[in-house]
């Protein structure tokens, strides 16, 4: 029976909130997609300014119209806080990973449901925050401030409430000025932006900060023009830059258009701009408006890439513009998504949307979207990847919303945590100043995005022992979001069996058996585990959970000489792989009915091998070379490719391959320092080998899996103890 170490448990996660409050323009009918929504924004016009988003000012007018009621008065202010990392003990809600930052991550606040109990700030962890930006003041054109709402509630023990709880966690906090003129009184800006009108701007805000908040996120956002003084406003707006720097209010960030960066002749003049300011916020959303495949075809509002004539403007396109300010540069993106009504039934991807007065196109937050497949007015609801930003992953999908204000086919996209993450990577690989967040409410505390945020940002993943003296290299299988099954060989050569259920871990459990080498594990379905090893025979030998129940172990037969791998790509499909005696490589597959017997794929390994899929009929298996190389093998459905060399030096045990998402690859290798080493495949390139987890010399491992939907992944090895331990990535 394996020896028990002290373990620390994983921190439990706080629970999704949903909440149906739409965005102005929208209602929320009985949690559907924008149940009153208008028709979809036109493009704006001309050729410059191309991006200027839409959202921002309906969510400002939003803020303006909130009913405040009776407000206490502000209260005092704490200090802002040095950011220091958390220990579990000092917050027992934390993700998964350490929220000391590594990037500046910037969110918005919007005044509106600033106090909401279901979305508000107290569902926030400002551990993961660096900014909040609260959301915000309109100005006047005479440069006074709106006595509106959002004057209001800043004045109020609400944002007093909301400044104590940043600065107690080291989060500065912003005050957004706002000026969002529409097509028609463009004009207006040459007013608010005169010399006088910035200037009792100025004089008007600093009262408002100083002592009180952090420093000023600018957001003033027009199309440029000549103004009767015959000065640009581009030139303008930089001019009440350099005042507001002049004036000591503290941070300072503008801002900008995901197209500003190209546009010479657009409203923000980038290089002057960034001289003076902190940071830039690029807005880098509301892109459909401007994106094929037709002027009124649905699609993704912050698109990863894609060649014209769909995603014409899209976040790498805005993350190459903004390269030479890389280390200015906020990348903004939505935790909201759109939706439209469509034809139908089941619209095709990028469908139409239909004409003006029919439309009901809406934005619509994150929290939102999960709760449409249980929604008793949805019905025919089929949800995908997006096939023309294959790197991007964001998700859509379609449905019927029987809700009387609609009552049509409706077409949605949105990012989700997976889609999310591969932008934030893209943050971390430029080397940008940071990630933003369009805005903070619409995500609430939905652990996923908050997990998202500490995998890419923390500084170092939180490292947890699931104790055990344990004699092989784990191995581990998820069949649900917060469900892991982890195995491993003990002394007594049985196998091991350790899980968790989204709050605890089971405790170390004894299977049986006699095995000889690491297991390895899969599962194709809820409830289905299917485990593999070698048995003292040097046969292979399996055993399957089902529905709660743990069956007999089965002989596959063969004379194999490493750990078995094993992947499934569809429900009832097994392909496992092993080294056998003639040192290459070994597969036998399960179809549903019947195991296919040995097939030999030839090479020569050193190692076990690794297997994973991420698609229908798609396996990727990876190998250590004779040469201590990483080489990778994949079946692509009609045929076997490969062998590719990948490179590396890899110890002397096998690779761990997982995939978060549809055409992405992560492989972990131990690497000749003891240490974990990745390397991953982005659907169009390889990137290099980078070191991931704690530095630690880590004895045998590892193994890893990323949760359904997850967008991460969790890591298993055996310590210098013997114990396993756990981190995520």
């Amino acid at each position: 029976m394996p020896r028990f170490l002290s373990r620390l448990r994983p921190v439990a996660l706080a629970l999704a909130l949903a909440f149906a409050v739409l965005l102005p323009s929208t209602a929320s009918a009985a949690g559907t997609a924008g149940a009153q929504g208008g028709a979809r924004p036109a493009p704006p016009a001309g050729g410059h300014d191309v991006t200027r988003p839409w959202i921002t000012q309906q969510v400002a007018g939003q803020v303006a119209s909130t009913h405040v009621g009776a407000l206490q008065p502000r209260q005092g202010v704490i200090p802002l806080r040095p950011k220091v990392a958390r220990t579990a003990a000092a917050a027992p809600t934390a993700p998964a990973a350490s929220p000391t930052l590594n990037r500046e991550v910037m969110g918005f606040a919007s005044a509106a449901s600033l106090d909401d109990s279901s979305a508000g700030f107290r569902t926030w962890d400002f551990a993961l925050l660096s900014d909040v930006a609260y959301f915000g003041v309109n100005v006047n054109t005479d440069g006074t401030l709106v006595n509106d709402s959002g004057l209001q509630i800043w004045q109020s023990a609400t944002a007093s409430n909301l400044i104590n709880a940043a600065h107690a966690q080291g989060t500065r906090v912003l005050l957004t000025l706002m000026f969002l003129p529409t097509a028609a009184n463009n004009g207006t800006t040459c007013q608010a932006l005169a010399d006088a009108a910035t200037t009792t701007t100025i004089n008007a805000v600093k009262p408002l900060v100083q002592g009180i908040a952090d420093g000023i996120d600018v957001d003033y956002e027009a199309s440029n023009a000549t103004c009767p003084d015959g000065q640009a406003l581009r030139t303008k707006l930089v001019a009440f830059v350099q005042k507001l720097r002049a004036a000591n209010l503290g941070y300072l960030v503008v801002d900008t258009f995901a197209s500003s960066a190209e546009d010479s002749g657009g409203f923000f003049d980038i290089p002057n701009l960034a001289g003076t300011l902190d940071a830039f916020f690029v807005m880098a959303y509301s892109l459909e408006i401007s994106n094929g495949p037709c002027a009124t075809c649905m699609g993704p509002t912050s698109p990863f890439d894609g060649a014209a004539p769909n995603y014409t403007w899209n976040v790498t396109r805005a993350a190459n513009d903004y390269a030479p300010w890389a280390g200015k540069t906020i990348m903004g993106l939505p935790y909201y998504g759109v939706a439209g009504c469509v034809s139908g039934p089941n619209p095709p991807a990028n469908a139409p949307v239909l004409p003006n007065g029919g439309a009901h196109y809406a934005g619509v937050p994150y929290t939102v979207f999960p709760t449409l497949p249980s929604n008793p007015v949805i019905s025919s609801f089929q949800e995908h990847r997006d096939a023309l930003d294959p790197n991007g992953q964001e998700l859509w999908a379609t449905y019927f919303d029987a809700d009387p204000s609609l009552n049509c086919w409706r077409e949605a996209y949105w990012d989700d945590q997976v889609s999310l993450v591969r932008k934030y990577d893209l943050v971390n690989q430029r080397g940008f100043r940071g990630a933003g967040i369009f805005t903070l409410d619409f995500g609430g505390g939905s652990p996923e995005l908050w997990n998202a945020l500490a995998l890419e940002f923390g500084t170092t993943p939180a490292v947890q022992s699931l104790g055990g003296g344990l004699a092989s290299s784990p191995a581990v299988a998820s069949w649900a979001q917060n469900r892991l099954d982890v195995f491993a060989q003990g002394l007594d050569s049985a196998l091991w069996h350790d899980s968790w259920n989204g709050s605890s871990w089971s405790g170390w459990q004894s299977l049986g058996g006699t095995i000889t080498s690491a297991p390895a594990a899969v599962s194709w379905g809820p409830n289905r585990i299917d485990v593999f090893a070698r048995g003292i025979d040097g046969a292979l030998w399996h055993l399957p959970f089902s529905g709660g129940t743990w069956f007999g172990w089965q002989s596959l037969g063969g004379s194999i000489t490493s750990a078995p791998a094993v992947s499934s790509w569809a429900a009832n499909r097994l392909d496992t792989f092993v080294r056998g005696i003639d040192g290459a490589l070994w597969h036998q597959a399960w179809d549903g009915s019947h195991w296919s017997g040995w097939q030999g794929l030839g090479g020569l390994l050193s190692a076990a091998p690794g297997a994973v899929s991420w698609g229908p009929n798609r396996i990727d298996v990876f190998v250590r070379g004779i040469d201590s190389a990483l080489w990778h093998m994949f079946w692509d459905g009609s045929a076997w490719g490969g062998p590719e060399p990948l490179g590396g030096g890899l110890a002397a045990s096998a690779p761990a391959p997982a995939s978060t998402a549809s055409g992405h690859l992560d492989i972990l290798i131990p690497g000749l320092d003891a240490g974990v080493w990745r390397k991953s495949w982005t659907g169009t390139a390889w990137t290099g080998f980078s070191a991931v987890g704690p530095s630690t010399v880590w004895h045998l491992g590892p193994a890893a899996v990323s949760q359904p939907g997850s967008g991460h992944l969790d890591v298993f090895a055996v310590g210098p103890d013997n114990a396993i331990w756990h981190f995520v990535i």
